[in-house]
């Protein structure tokens, strides 16, 4: 089943640009409520909810990531991805997951409860938290949902029209909002945060099914189809794993070395910068992806161009959020926050930004990832994220926390040189342009740790 004949499909510049801008808009509001009940959370409920939150969010990542067979990439970047058949086994595939996922969840939250019940958790850290049982339950229950998704929204973001993709993410988000505001009102404590990822599931799930026009869902099993997903999703399996280690891996590992309150603000101060990362990486998953995967289809002597385009406008807002940060984070907290949440959030805050001037870089897995390439975008991450588990607790120990959460944040730079080498192999990379914000990122680093005045 191949493409739609060229005339009745509008022009990629076209899409991608429409694309972007519905990206980008539906990025400002979805992040505008976040941001926005979080500052009416925080002044309803201690600090520790949003640490028993942050760690039952990793969970669900790192469990998702283990399963993690890149369906939607594959329905992105297939040439069957028209075909019934590729669709229903897609699907199957899709809803087997979640259901594995919620599966391992569950089985984390009893080995969890076991080691509480037995008192072998130390009583200051956010894991022997008695409340943290509820919140991996809520998050077991959601993704299973999540995995019953209608597989038209995949084709939409696969088109670029995601008009109703972001409608029906802000309106699930508004329902997880309302109703944690309610119980937090009516005296439901830290509960109420995962009481309103409970209802949005629900909601999210039927509208996926309602508000998209399409080929029904339907269960199904192709081999060729499922081996065609297994082969390509196979690498990024172990990419995944990986991944979820270098960018929320952290947090899991904080959790156990810093204290309950301290690894809270923590937790705050990460939803900010996930929020500042999101403006990068909605461009990059909703629209670069898919406008380079139609690029390597259709016109593949195109990439570089194309990288350098995307890449160009990645660096100017990555470089202009992180400057930002560092330079106005204190005044702008002291605003939004009472005092003692602003104090303690905004040096967390500033040291996570220097993530963001790693983002750019992602664009080179973009390229590979569209050109079919999962084997070699696995073995990027392989190091950093070993690193990062290796080496984060002593040098916690031995330098502190402040180089703790700075080494975290700069592991990534372990990926570079084989990023460059393999996408060398796609395209011709420009290294003086590519070393722009590594250079940025380990000068604040090394004055952040030579100075207090940073932080």
């Amino acid at each position: 089943m191949g493409e739609r004949p060229p005339e009745t499909t509008p022009s990629l510049k076209r899409r991608a640009f429409f694309g972007s801008a519905t990206a980008l808009a539906g990025f400002s509001v979805t992040q505008a409520i976040r941001l926005a009940s979080n500052l009416i959370m925080t002044r309803l409920l201690a600090p520790e909810a949003f640490g028993l939150m942050a760690i039952a969010v990793a969970v669900n990542m790192w469990i998702s990531m283990l399963t993690d067979f890149g369906v939607k990439a594959s329905i992105i970047r297939s040439n069957n991805a028209n075909d019934p058949a590729f669709l229903a086994t897609a699907w199957m595939t899709q809803v087997v997951r979640g259901a594995v996922i919620a599966l391992g969840i569950v089985a984390i939250a009893g080995v969890l409860w076991l080691f509480q019940k037995d008192g072998a958790l130390p009583p200051d850290k956010i894991y022997s938290d008695p409340r943290l049982i509820v919140f991996l339950l809520g998050i077991a229950f959601s993704v299973f949902l999540t995995g019953l998704r209608s597989i038209k929204a995949t084709l939409a973001e696969r088109d670029m029209k995601l008009q109703r993709v972001v409608a029906l993410e802000i309106s699930g988000q508004l329902v997880a909002i309302f109703v944690s505001i309610a119980f937090a009102a009516r005296g439901a404590g830290a509960y109420s945060l995962i009481y309103g990822i409970v209802a949005a599931a629900p909601f999210i799930a039927i509208g996926s099914f309602v508000a998209f026009s399409g080929p029904k869902s339907r269960l199904g099993f192709h081999k060729t189809y499922f081996l065609e997903i297994f082969n390509y999703g196979k690498w990024l399996l172990l990419a995944s794993l990986f991944g979820f280690v270098i960018n929320r891996g952290n947090q899991v590992i904080f959790g156990a070395l810093m204290t309950k309150l301290a690894f809270s603000f923590l937790a705050i101060a990460t939803i900010w910068i996930n929020a500042a990362e999101a403006v990068v990486t909605t461009v990059m998953q909703r629209i670069a992806y898919p406008a380079f995967s139609e690029i390597h289809r259709t016109r593949p002597a195109n990439i570089e161009k194309a990288y350098r385009s995307f890449r160009l406008l990645a660096d100017i807002a990555c470089v202009a959020i992180f400057v930002s940060i560092v330079l106005f984070a204190d005044a702008a907290l002291a605003i939004l926050y009472t005092e003692d949440y602003a104090t303690n959030i905004a040096p967390f805050m500033k040291l996570l930004a220097v993530t963001i001037l790693f983002l750019p870089y992602n664009l080179l897995n973009t390229v590979m990832l569209a050109a079919g390439d999962s084997k070699r975008f696995t073995t990027v991450v392989f190091a950093p994220a070993i690193a990062l588990i290796a080496l984060t607790p002593p040098v916690f120990g031995q330098f502190g926390e402040t180089a703790a959460i700075l080494f975290a944040a700069g592991i990534r730079a372990l990926s570079l040189p084989l990023m460059w080498r393999y996408a060398n192999r796609v395209m011709r990379v420009d290294y003086r342009r590519e070393l722009i914000p590594l250079i940025i990122a380990f000068g604040f680093i090394f004055a952040a740790l030579a100075t207090d005045t940073i932080v």
